[in-house]
């Protein structure tokens, strides 16, 4: 490109700029009008490195009304703790760092740092107020709240940590959650990151990429899953699962099973009440205890079977362009073209195993 043209360029720049601001509408009054200098300023700042430090604080505390039934925090990312406590205050507590391009850039994203409190009717709201930053800032919220409140919050990466509330909702990405303790429903969508739950009263999870924990939960457990791992263990009412590329591993629970699988591994073990499902691609190993039904739906995948204890099972299966085995002399198994079907009871022939594959494999073991 030559002189010429690099001068075509600039004039055209120049030009624009100045149609521009011919034609913009007039600021708003108190609001800052154009500023060549500030423009200036601006591509500098964004040029520069931002790696000097400052620490933020900022601290709030204001009273739950008995009215109050929620209380909602803003969009944050960095470390959250709450606590619930026996008290009628929302006490919120803000540490950390910033970042600006010079120290005196970074003391001021430090003083604008800040906690704001909103009280509605049923919801008391806390937002972390700050200005727009090059380098995220690395903050630490502590929050103590009246234990009869749903808590509401949004992660944008970091670490939240929740106990001893009335219940928790969250919304997060890029982040690990820890929750224990929680006298109702812990509902949740995460994408990536890591989730434990443990000591609460329901779960309603939806997570992608995602690897969950969940254990002693007195009630129901809801969760849909596109990728990642899940355990449960220790479930005390109804569970039902729905995912794609997930691997499940679930032990003990006391009430019904339900699932909808693709693509992954789902295991049972132990205690478990009625199973009802369908699975494509997804690998299904049984090995559970106790009374009850099992309505099961393959394809593509096997099925492992076994049923522990004194209670045995009687057993209904049918496998299309696949095999079915079982040890010597328990099932009665039969093959007519690409169908095979086996029945038969084993131990008191408590539990009733019914299941239907197309091209998978289904064992039995003893």
């Amino acid at each position: 490109m030559g002189k010429r043209e690099l001068l075509l360029i600039g004039a055209f720049v120049v030009v624009g700029l100045v149609v521009w601001r011919l034609t913009a509408p007039p600021a708003e009054p108190g609001a800052q009008g154009f500023s060549l200098q500030r423009t200036l300023d601006n591509i500098r700042s964004g040029l520069q490195s931002h790696d000097t430090a400052a620490e933020a604080s900022a601290s709030a505390k204001v009273a739950a009304p008995s009215t109050v039934t929620r209380v909602e925090f803003g969009e944050i990312s960095g470390t959250v703790v709450i606590e619930g406590t026996e008290g009628d205050e929302v006490v919120a507590d803000l540490r950390g760092t910033v970042f600006g391009a010079d120290e005196t850039q970074a003391k001021g994203f430090a003083a604008a740092t800040t906690l704001r409190t909103d009280t509605g009717t049923d919801t008391l709201r806390v937002t972390v107020e700050r200005p727009e930053m090059k380098h995220l800032p690395r903050l630490e919220l502590k929050l103590q709240v009246p234990q009869r409140l749903v808590v509401d919050i949004t992660m944008r990466g970091g670490r939240l940590e929740a106990r001893r509330v009335a219940g928790l909702e969250f919304e997060a990405r890029r982040t690990t959650v820890l929750v224990g303790d929680v006298r109702g429903l812990v509902k949740g969508n995460q994408r990536d990151g890591d989730v434990e739950i443990s000591d609460v009263d329901a779960v309603d999870l939806t997570t992608r990429r995602v690897d969950v924990r969940v254990e002693r939960v007195a009630g129901t457990v809801k969760g849909e899953a596109d990728d990642g791992q899940w355990l449960l263990r220790d479930i005390g009412g109804g569970v039902t699962l729905k995912g794609e590329r997930a691997d499940w591993s679930l032990e003990r629970l006391a009430g019904p099973l339900s699932f909808d699988a693709s693509d992954g591994h789902l295991t049972v073990r132990e205690e478990v009440g009625d199973v009802r499902g369908e699975s494509r691609r997804c690998r299904l190993t049984f090995r559970v205890t106790g009374a009850g039904t099992m309505d099961v739906t393959a394809e593509d995948a096997p099925v492992e079977l076994q049923v522990g204890g004194t209670v045995g099972a009687r057993y209904d299966l049918r496998a299309e362009d696949a095999t079915v085995r079982a040890p010597e002399g328990t099932l009665r198994i039969t093959t007519r073209d690409t169908v095979t079907e086996a029945s038969g009871s084993t131990g008191a022939g408590g539990r009733t195993v019914k299941v239907r594959s197309r091209r998978g494999d289904i064992t039995v073991r003893p």
